[in-house]
């Protein structure tokens, strides 16, 4: 081929490469910017934050819990196109009140006490606060503190409570419900537990009704090897089965139980301990048999050094104190693989030159500063509306009549706002993000085959702020291959910026929101890609819902 022609040629097959490398990251661009987050602000004139908690959104409706009163249900209900709302009140204790949120509906329950019998009170409103069902259902009564768990697929419900029957003996007594609402099962069955050596039981409902109680050893107690016995009530037969598994020089630190929705079975996450010295030493996946002939194959994943490394960037201290100070907050399942949320403090953050320090205990308990707030996991537990302190069980009001019982679910969530018209100035900067010994926030992403895909971490900046208002970090939870949570970062003047952090792939990516002076409750799930919130702005003193939409 001549030279001319052979020149044109080249210049047309390089116009093609370039052409479509164009092309690829145009398609790429749609991808990045589909998962831009949007803030949807939705006023409420009158709101008293210290008076109502978010209780997540139906249709075109958002529904709030009036705290005043435990002898009646009070709900504030918000049109979310007409900006109105009205009041409406119900006839069923408020008292420990729980709530499954279904697509076109939201199921109230709480349960009070009358004589030797306990009344199951059920309540489904639509999307206007009308009644669809109402319904009490009167079983053997229980003594406080009384829980509840719901399935992942929101068919079966367990009220249930733990009675210590001898040192080493348990007995789980309650009652299984459809949200028909029908009384499936009775439970009384006894299983070993030491309370010495064993932690508290764990409790997991699955998909088919079946109940799950899990115990294992205390990490601190004398045992190299830890055990972890799975006694399990079937929903069809009248017994209880117990297989005990042993693991050999490793300790369980923490244990979440999840349905995984593949198998159809259940799956246990959490920290394990090195039985010797009881330092931490990683995660650990495990599956439980569909059957009792399969072998449980647990999969432990041990901090790696670059990991421990990578952690360590920013701290005045050796890896073993880095890995020896990791916290695991939280643990987030998703279908393609869990997030483990861990907190790292070690030593004190540097301090910023002459701040407006005051007596806030807060900055004195520094390492405690980063409390991670539980995000709403809709399909592993019914949700708590509470106006007291997280995790409290059997906090309820008597009456004359009959009493209500305060009811906790597993995993469940404080709605408490725990904002205050208060807050108005923004606090000072303690420490900042790029200080050494800055306290960080760690993901760790689990794959399908529960080994360790990505880590990373990013380091927080630090507010003199009473209650540590804005050194909180709210959890979204898990949507799909990403985690989401709102944490505040300091802007050009020093004062907290709220962003929406987004992680996914080992990277993060965040967006401002539109206004700086913002505080939040804990953040609720309402749907796929849809996140919400009570918000005040501190220096306007406007108050409602903010919702975050993330557009794929």
């Amino acid at each position: 081929m001549p030279a001319a022609p052979m020149a044109a040629y080249m210049d047309f097959i390089s116009y093609i490469k370039r052409s479509a490398i164009a092309l690829v990251c145009l398609m790429a661009i749609p991808q990045l910017w589909a998962q831009t987050p949007e803030f949807l602000f939705y006023p409420i004139k009158g709101l008293a934050m210290e008076q109502q908690g978010f209780i997540g959104r139906t249709g075109d409706h958002l529904f709030l819990l009036n705290l005043e009163s435990k002898a009646e249900l009070g709900l504030y209900i918000h049109d979310m196109q007409t900006g109105e709302g009205i009041n409406r009140k119900y006839p069923v204790p408020a008292a420990g009140l729980q709530f499954i949120q279904k697509p076109a509906s939201v199921l109230f329950v709480s349960c009070s006490e009358e004589k030797e019998t306990l009344i199951v009170h059920f309540l489904e409103l639509d999307e206007k606060g009308g009644t669809i069902l109402k319904k009490d259902l009167i079983v053997p009564a229980l003594k406080t503190p009384v829980h509840m768990l719901v399935s992942s697929d929101k068919t079966q419900l367990l009220l249930y409570q733990l009675v210590k029957k001898s040192s080493d003996s348990v007995s789980i007594r309650g009652s299984l419900f459809n949200t028909v609402p029908k009384v499936v099962k009775q439970l009384a069955y006894s299983f070993r537990h030491d309370g010495e050596l064993d932690m508290e039981p764990e409790v997991f409902l699955d998909n088919g009704g079946n109940t799950h109680v899990l115990v294992y050893d205390k990490p601190s107690n004398y045992r190299i090897s830890a055990d972890l016995t799975l006694n399990t009530i079937p929903a069809g037969e009248d017994q209880i089965v117990s297989e005990t598994f042993n693991f050999n020089k490793v300790k369980l630190q923490s244990l979440r139980v999840f349905q995984n929705n593949e198998c159809n079975c259940m799956q246990a996450e959490g920290l394990y301990l090195d039985g010797m010295d009881k330092t931490n030493k990683g995660l650990y996946s495990m599956i439980f048999p569909a059957n009792r002939k399969n072998a449980l194959a647990p999969r432990f994943i041990p901090f790696q050094p670059d990991m421990i490394r990578n952690f360590r960037r920013g701290f005045s201290a050796t890896d073993e104190l880095v890995q020896h100070s990791l916290q695991l907050q939280d643990i987030f399942y998703s279908d393609s693989g869990s997030f483990a949320v861990f907190r790292l403090s070690v030593g004190e953050p540097q301090k910023l030159l002459n701040p407006d320090m005051n007596s806030d205990p807060s900055v004195r308990n520094l390492q405690r500063s980063l409390a991670v707030s539980r995000a709403y996991e809709p399909p592993a537990t019914v949700s708590r509306v509470a106006s007291g302190a997280p995790n409290i069980r059997g906090a309820g009001t008597p009456s004359r009549t009959s009493s209500t019982i305060g009811v906790s679910s597993d995993r469940s969530n404080d709605f408490s706002p725990l904002l205050s018209s208060a807050y108005k100035k923004p606090p000072p900067l303690l420490s900042r993000a790029s200080g050494r010994n800055a306290p960080k926030i760690i993901f760790v992403k689990l794959d399908k085959d529960r080994g360790a895909n990505w880590y990373t971490g990013r380091s927080l900046d630090v507010f003199n702020s009473s209650a540590d208002l804005y050194n909180r970090q709210f959890m979204a939870g898990a949507l799909g291959q990403q985690v989401g949570m709102i944490l505040y970062q300091a802007d050009v003047t020093d004062e907290p910026l709220p962003v929406f952090v987004q992680v996914t792939e080992g990277k993060m990516m965040q967006e401002k929101f539109p206004v700086k002076n913002l505080l939040f409750s804990p953040i609720q799930q309402l749907g796929a890609g849809q996140f919400g919130s009570l918000y005040v702005n501190g220096e306007t003193g406007e108050s409602g819902v903010v919702m975050i939409v993330i557009r794929k």
